[in-house]
């Protein structure tokens, strides 16, 4: 009962085994995801930073992990000219009114 009294709400800690079962990984793999450098068009998002790096490995704020789960789902549902050119419409591609100084207007 004691115990129960001095859990406070907040902060919410997650350790690299934590991180893979919220992630439905194991635990390699995220360790590979952590070393990956991502670049505009990856399928993953970048992996968050630690809060920090204990002797037992690193510390992440849960919501972190769970946000990056969330724009992992969204990129995957994404195609790969989507996730290289988010701020580019598709739609555009085909518009054949386009404003003048539209970017596709433009002449290098």
């Amino acid at each position: 009962m004691a115990n129960e009294q001095n859990k406070k709400p907040g902060l919410k800690l997650a350790g690299l085994a934590e991180a893979a079962a919220l992630i439905g990984v194991t635990k390699p793999a995220v360790c590979e995801r952590r070393k990956k450098i991502y670049l505009p068009g990856d399928k993953l998002p970048p992996f968050p930073a630690p809060l920090a790096q204990l002797d037992c490995g690193p510390i992440w704020e849960e919501e972190e992990i769970k946000k990056y789960v969330f724009e992992a789902k969204y990129l995957a549902i994404l195609t790969p000219f989507e996730r290289r050119y988010p701020e580019i419409d598709p739609a555009d591609l085909l518009r054949t009114d386009l404003p003048a100084g539209h970017p596709f207007l433009e002449e290098e």
